[in-house]
Parts: structure tokens; sequence; C-alpha cells
């Protein structure tokens, strides 16, 4: 593990992209002890490798599904769940859910301080074709603008690998079974395609037709609350281009991010949100609502995917 400051941190996932069921088994272990995945033996009851018990602690906290609880205990420091998890685990309990994949990812692509490599990819990365090394050269010059050491170029390839495989679907296999197993369940999300060469990568720009209205929502009242919390107007080119905007987490393109402000528009009758135009630059007024309410909406009355 690298880690420099300005909320640098490379390689912590032991090389393990996240894996179907991998945060569940770390949340039950949680559950019954905050400090269960720093204990030698975790990885014995999880029925994992060594590891991948340490990538397991990694990935619930990358994901915001686990964070620190206080003082360490002999060394070791407590974890708890989160807000998110609680309200996830009780409607979600086996993490199944599309708006859930979508929540994890925005989670871990918004955590500069956990997951800087996905953070960066998604928030100040702007080439859409790319290669393996492309991706490591960029993140190399990046971190070289806010750390304060250098980081190796094979810590940042491990990244890189890891970040790859968080998000593409892997070949099929002639066991399906055991691919799935492998697969990271944020490939389900269709965010990297695979391509010829020369750029064998890409990212996928535009519509989403699996992710929920209200989980876009969410995202824009979390943008709001983080970058402009007294502000009543958001100008659309903001929310499609800043860092931590729902436009750079979801990569919408301009489109599909007002064809989707318009409907949470005619969703919400213009509680959540309203469109206006002042002198040809469009914007977005978000009312009040706390980020859970958007939550609410989808998990307790009615999981109204966009169609």
């Amino acid at each position: 593990m690298v880690t420099t400051e300005n909320h640098l941190a490379v390689a912590r996932h032991e090389t393990f992209a996240l894996r179907d069921g991998w945060l569940l088994k770390g949340l039950e272990v949680i559950r019954h002890n905050p400090v269960g995945l720093s204990e030698p033996g975790c990885h014995h009851s999880m029925g994992v490798g060594k590891n991948m018990a340490s990538a397991i602690r990694y990935w619930v906290q990358a994901t915001g599904l686990a964070t620190g609880a206080g003082k360490r205990q002999a060394g070791r420091m407590p974890l708890r769940w989160t807000k998110l998890a609680e309200f996830i685990i009780d409607r979600d309990p086996f993490l199944e859910d599309i708006a859930t994949l979508w929540l994890l990812h925005f989670e871990l692509a918004s955590r500069k301080e956990l997951a800087t490599f996905w953070y960066w990819a998604f928030n100040e990365y702007d080439d859409i074709y790319f290669t393996e090394d492309d991706i490591i050269r960029g993140f190399i010059r990046y971190a070289s603008t806010i750390g304060t050491e250098l980081v190796s170029e094979g810590s940042v390839r491990k990244d890189a690998r890891v970040f790859l495989h968080t998000y593409k679907e892997e070949p099929s296999s002639q066991n399906r079974l055991v691919q799935d197993s492998l697969d990271c369940p944020l490939a389900a999300l269709g965010l990297v395609t695979t391509l010829g060469a020369p750029k064998p990568y890409g990212f996928a720009v535009g519509s989403k037709p699996n992710l929920p209205l209200e989980i876009v929502a969410y995202a824009m009242f979390h943008y709001r609350d983080r970058a402009k919390p007294d502000a009543e107007v958001i100008s659309l080119d903001e929310l499609r281009w800043a860092p931590y905007s729902p436009g750079r987490l979801f990569l919408l393109d301009a489109r599909t991010l007002v064809e989707l402000s318009e409907r949470i528009e005619q969703k919400t009758q213009g509680v959540w949100v309203r469109l206006s135009q002042t002198a040809g630059l469009r914007n977005v007024h978000l009312g009040s609502a706390d980020p859970f309410e958007a939550l609410v909406e989808y998990y307790e009355r009615g999981r109204n995917a966009i169609t």
C-alpha cells in the first residue's frame, strides 16, 4: 500500500477487485465485531484467503458501507456500518438491486481519500478511449500535482488493472458460475466498454437505461451539499463537468442530463428539480430535499428505473 498526503491513496486492495458477496461478508463480520476484519484469523470464518480478507476490509470502506468507529483497539481500527449501509441492507439485503450497484459506484468514485484512482478516472480524466498504459501515465501525472512524494509505476499499474476489472465484463467462461463469482458486480453498470486496437477500452458516455431517476437526484443533492450548500441554482454545465457531479460520476452527456432533469422535474412536480434558462444557459434549481429522501422514494415507494 502506498499513501501520500493530500488524500492520495494507491494500491490498497491487495490486487483483488471487488467480488460478488464480499461486501456482505465484510459487513456481517463488522456487525458482530468492529475489529473483526483486522483479526489474524478472520479470513477463515469468511472462507477466503488472508489477502482477500484485507481486500474485503478495504472495499467495504471504499464503497461507503463502513467507516472508522473510534480509537484503535490493540492496534486495530474498529469499523461500523455507515448510515448508507444500514439503509440499503434493510431494504436490499443481498445488494442485488441495480440502484444499489449505482450507489456503490457513486461512493467508490467519490472517495478520493480511499480510492484515488477511481476518483481520478471519473472526475479528472478527460479521454474517452484509452489503453492501460494511457491511464497509468495519466494518473502518475495527476499524482505529481497533488502528492508530496512520487508513486511507483508498479503500484499505479495494480490500481489500473483492478480498476478495469471493476467495470469491464470479463470474457465468457465455460464455467459461468465460477466466472460470475470472480466478476465485479459493478461490471453490470456498463461504464467501461471493451473495444479493438489501438484503444482497447472506452468510457460509455451517454444514456444509462438502468439508472433510476432517484439515484440521479441523490447525486445532484449530494453535489449541492458538497460543493455549493448555499446555492439555489447550479448550472447544467457544472452538473455535467465538475468533479463529484452526476455527469462525471455516471458518465452522462449534456443531452441525457437534461432529459433526466426534466423527468425528475415532472415526477416531483418541480419540488426536487426545476430547470430554467437564462441568457442561453440551462440552470437547475434544486429543492431542499435531503439526499436520503431520494433513496426513500426509490426503495420504499416503488423502484422506477428509466425505461
